[in-house]
This record gives C-alpha cells, sequence and structure tokens, in this order.
C-alpha cells in the first residue's frame, strides 16, 4: 500500500475516534424528594399530604412503602403503614417528580412517632430502590418543651450562673411554687447576676406562625426590686436575631407570666436569660417553674424538604 494511501487512513482512522462520542448511559437510580433528612412533622394535613420522588425514565411503575418505626404509645401499630402501587402517570415535570398522595384514612392512622418510606421502581431490567432510601421522618403534634429543669429541682444545671453573689437554688417544699426546689437572686451593691440556658431547636422547624411561649412564675421582696427576662432568638435562614425583654414588676406572691414570644424566620436557637439588678441586699427575687414550650397546635406551614439535624435531647 502506498505510503500517502496509509498516512490518509491513519488520519481517517484518528478523526474518527476523535469525533465519536459514547452514547448516554441510561438512568439507573432516582432520588426520594420529601419528606427528608429526619425532618419534624408537626401537622400531618398541610405536611404530609405527598411523598414524592424523582422519576426514573425507565420504570414502568413504582410501590412506595410507608413504615412505622417507633413511638412511645402504649399499644404502638409498628410496622407497615403503606405498601402501594403508584402508575408513571403520577410523575410530572413541572415541577420534576413522582408523587403518593396520602389518603384522610392513612394520615388518621399515624400516631406519634419515628417513620422511614422508600420508593422501589420496576423497570424492564429489574426493580431499583430509591438511591436514598430508606428516609426517616418524625411526627410529634403534641406540645413540646424546650427547657430542662426549668423547676431546679436537680440543682442549676443545665442553668448556667454568671456574676452570681449569694444567688443559689433553696430546696424548701414550704417556699417553692412547685416541687421542693426555686431559685433565689439576692441583691447586692454590684448586683449584675443572671442565669442561662439555650435551645438548640433547629430540628423543630419553628417559624413565624407558630406559637413558642415563655413562662416563668416569682415572687419579689424588697423596694427596689430589678429584674426581667430576656429571650433571644437566632435564625438559619438570615434572618438577624431577635431580642425580646419581659420585665418582671414587683409581685408579693407568686405570679405567673406567660409571654408568647415573636418568631422571625426559622429558629435555630434560642437562649433564655434571667437578670437580676437589684441593688440592696433585701431586694430578692424567688424564681421557678419556667418553661420554653411550642405549642401543641402547631399553625399550617409549607412543606420544606430540607435537611434537619436530630434532636440534641
Amino acid at each position: 500500500m502506498p505510503m500517502r494511501r496509509t498516512a490518509a487512513l491513519i488520519v481517517a482512522l484518528i478523526l474518527s475516534i476523535s469525533l465519536w462520542v459514547a452514547p448516554a448511559q441510561a438512568q439507573d437510580s432516582f432520588p426520594l424528594q420529601y419528606p427528608l433528612g429526619n425532618v419534624l412533622i408537626r401537622d400531618l394535613s398541610t405536611e404530609l399530604t405527598l411523598l414524592t420522588w424523582t422519576p426514573l425514565p425507565a420504570a414502568t411503575q413504582y410501590r412506595v412503602y410507608l413504615f412505622y418505626v417507633s413511638g412511645n404509645s402504649t399499644a404502638p401499630r409498628f410496622g407497615t403503614v403503606i405498601d402501594e402501587v403508584v402508575p408513571t402517570t403520577n410523575c410530572t415535570t413541572t415541577p420534576l417528580r413522582c408523587f403518593y398522595a396520602l389518603t384522610p384514612s392513612e394520615r388518621a392512622a399515624m400516631e406519634r412517632g419515628e417513620y422511614a418510606w422508600t420508593v422501589e421502581a420496576t423497570t424492564p431490567s429489574g426493580t431499583v430502590e430509591a438511591s436514598n432510601g430508606a428516609a426517616f421522618f418524625n411526627y410529634n403534634p403534641n406540645e413540646i418543651q424546650f427547657l430542662l429543669n426549668g423547676g431546679f429541682e436537680t440543682g442549676l444545671s443545665p442553668w448556667v450562673g454568671i456574676n452570681l453573689t449569694a444567688d443559689t437554688v433553696i430546696v424548701d417544699p414550704a417556699i417553692a411554687n412547685t416541687g421542693s426546689a426555686s431559685f433565689l437572686f439576692r441583691g447586692s451593691a454590684t448586683e449584675l447576676s443572671k442565669i442561662v440556658q439555650r435551645a438548640e431547636v433547629a430540628y423543630y422547624n419553628i417559624r413565624p406562625g407558630d406559637d413558642l411561649t415563655l413562662s416563668l412564675t416569682y415572687l419579689t421582696t424588697g423596694a427596689t426590686v430589678s429584674s426581667y427576662a430576656r429571650v433571644t432568638m437566632y435564625y438559619n435562614d438570615g434572618t438577624p436575631q431577635s431580642i425580646q425583654r419581659i420585665d418582671l414588676a414587683p409581685q408579693a406572691a407568686y405570679t405567673t407570666v406567660n409571654t408568647s414570644l415573636t418568631i422571625n424566620g426559622r429558629v435555630r436557637r434560642v437562649r433564655v436569660e434571667l437578670f437580676n439588678r437589684s441593688l440592696r441586699k433585701n431586694d430578692r427575687v424567688r424564681l421557678d417553674d419556667i418553661a420554653l414550650t411550642l405549642a401543641g397546635s402547631a399553625a399550617p406551614r409549607s412543606a420544606t424538604p430540607e435537611l434537619l439535624p436530630f434532636p440534641v435531647r
């Protein structure tokens, strides 16, 4: 073969290789969409209307499973809650998703606890499970209390005392509001004391419209008592932190104060501080039964398939 022809064939071969493009691989996996990432569901009727996942092009049908895996009920219904076949007609392009719509009876069967769910796609070559299945979420519609040891029955911890002078936990059922203990602020000429506790609450997905309340019971003695509570909220959506102050007016008998807190965004952390600025020894403030509570009737909210951490306690 002449050299010129051989060279031409080699060049043609190189060009054909360089211009060849491998065919795209068929999609062989798909992810679940919502609920995902250990999210807490507070209201089934608004937050769990649909289970959604990304379509698998080769799928001819899907099968969705929802399992109840743990709870605190005295008669828990552990096991399968949903096992249903879903046709590909339940898939849309805008938005890009497939869905299973829970029925009212299915939601009515769900009690407080932890759930897991997954989806299997049937394809001509076999069954494919969602790449991130099973996904977990929790359902709890009840009132949730965030502060620990609000009655000081186990001492001061986990409250942290700052600049305490003679301030201390007093164990005496006769003078506590409930139980056997309370916390006593004693005044001094340089009083700048406080007790602090914070709660990490991102998991609970608290947002504007939810009912978050600080409550405490206190009494005072002395003519120049000066004391107040302060709640600082930190947000995880870029909203600047917010501060709310609750002044504690002199009260000769135990008085309970309930303050509904203003929520400006999605709450990541709440810090509760109780201050004493009473400048005489005989000015005293006794505290008991401090609580930070998310009401059981959560306001309707839209589904948010973001990742949220497990609760810290």
